[in-house]
């Protein structure tokens, strides 16, 4: 009877901390419809919206409120002016925009006044409005644009900071000449890394440059078939980041949520295991951010949801049901922090609370993996732990070990799950310095 209260009241306590992490709202903007956010420090982020000739607001306090610093109504010209793609961000004085009719909006001074230029490098023909699609700077001084309007997208690269750019003209593999950039990040000086959709194969990819953007590498294409939907990156620096986006399923009419993570710069990606709490984003993963290799959040129609453990587990953070199942485009700043801007409604969120796992922390180093689990979990046993139980959630003892563990060194201790049914259970490790409780999912 002692231990089984000592276990309920674990449960409890593993329950309270999982809860929910609080994204208060600070601003609403009427008549605004977010198109990108970019973050230069733990304070300062900025974020476009279409409307008012588009419209750049920003923030100098991690979120917690947020003015307009620039609306492009009289100021742009020749096509859709109301229009703003993206925008890049990447030191706290420097920020340059795209909008529709080739033109560009730039600030050195963090905001307080912007140049407006023409981006003169391509001329529209008379009866299509030219637009920029992406943008991304890795200091003040270089950066990327790609275009579309007609024919295949094309690359530009400026080296003074958008005072004029460069035609790359990118010699992309064969089936991937005529593609579509769909996302894309700057990771130094010559290195870049794209989402493209071949428009031959009518399928998704990866590619990459690593010398300016002259030539180009196919990644990883085994991976990803033409099922698959491939939405944003996230890199932590020039060698780890993470790629998500979705499989459809044209039968059960459903998309999977997936999830990619890359070691060497996005050259080689792998599929990361993951827990089946990434099917609350009922549309898919939309936005993604990581903050160092273990902890990050992603964001799609229904919730956002975040990970401690490098994207193996989720757990719910808020739910975007409240603001009618709204995608977001969210950013891990720093420690907790965290900023979530809306799409089709236009309120600003901040702050979500929870626990930060150490970013030195490897995988093999995990308490609890993979979970949810359908055949085997591994446990990671500290000195003295020689005990273990799994109970139901009503306390039931479904299997137990002793005599497991060391003495001194950790040790990892396997444990088959093929025979239990599916459901939530406990995992009770004892020690003679007192007892622990970890939660697993079995699925089958």
């Amino acid at each position: 009877m002692k231990y089984n209260l000592i276990f309920l009241l674990l449960i409890i306590a593993n329950n309270l901390f999982a809860q929910k992490g609080d994204w208060v709202h600070s601003n609403s903007f009427k008549y605004l419809y977010f198109t990108s956010l970019s973050v230069a420090d733990s304070l300062n982020a900025m974020a476009t919206a279409n409307g008012d000739g588009g419209t750049i607001i920003k923030t100098e306090d991690g979120g917690k409120s947020w003015k307009i610093v620039f609306t492009g109504s009289g100021q742009l010209s020749n096509g859709f002016s109301n229009r703003v793609r993206s925008i890049s961000y990447p030191t706290k004085n420097f920020a340059i925009a795209q909008f529709d009719g080739f033109n560009i909006a730039k600030t050195t001074d963090g905001g307080n006044s912007w140049s407006v230029n023409k981006f003169t490098n391509m001329t529209a023909p008379s009866s299509i409005f030219g637009w920029q699609g992406l943008i991304s700077m890795v200091d003040e001084k270089y950066g990327y644009l790609s275009t579309a309007y007609t024919g295949p997208d094309r690359i530009f690269k400026t080296e003074n900071g958008g005072n004029s750019w460069k035609d790359l003209i990118c010699n992309f593999p064969t089936d991937w000449v005529n593609c579509s950039i769909k996302n894309m990040i700057c990771l130094s000086k010559n290195k870049i890394v794209c989402i493209a959709i071949s428009n031959k194969l009518l399928k998704y990819g990866v590619v990459s440059s690593i010398d300016g953007g002259l030539n180009w590498t196919l990644n990883s294409d085994s991976l990803f078939d033409s099922t698959i939907t491939l939405q944003e990156f996230s890199f932590i620096d020039e060698q780890n980041g993470f790629l998500v986006g979705y499989k459809s399923d044209s039968i059960k009419k459903t998309k999977f949520p997936l999830l990619y993570k890359t070691k060497d710069g996005g050259i080689n990606w792998e599929e990361v295991k993951r827990d089946k709490r990434l099917l609350l984003l009922r549309g898919g993963i939309s936005r993604i951010s990581f903050k160092d290799t273990l902890n990050g959040i992603i964001s799609g129609t229904g919730e956002i949801l975040n990970t401690t453990d490098g994207g193996h587990t989720w757990n719910s953070e808020y739910s975007t049901l409240n603001d009618g199942g709204d995608s977001y485009f969210v950013s891990r700043i720093k420690g907790n922090l965290g900023i979530a801007i809306a799409t089709d409604v236009t309120t600003l969120y901040y702050q979500p609370r929870i626990t930060e796992v150490k970013a030195e922390k490897k995988k093999e180093e995990l308490i609890l993996y993979p979970n949810p689990t359908s055949t085997s979990v591994k446990v990671r046993l500290q000195p003295g732990e020689e005990e273990l139980t799994i109970r139901d959630v009503l306390g039931k003892e479904i299997k137990s070990y002793k005599g497991i563990g060391t003495i001194t060194g950790t040790e990892e201790y396997e444990i088959d799950v093929t025979e239990i049914k599916g459901g939530i259970y406990f995992i009770t490790i004892k020690s003679k310095g007192g007892i622990r409780v970890e939660k697993i999912e079995v699925v089958h």
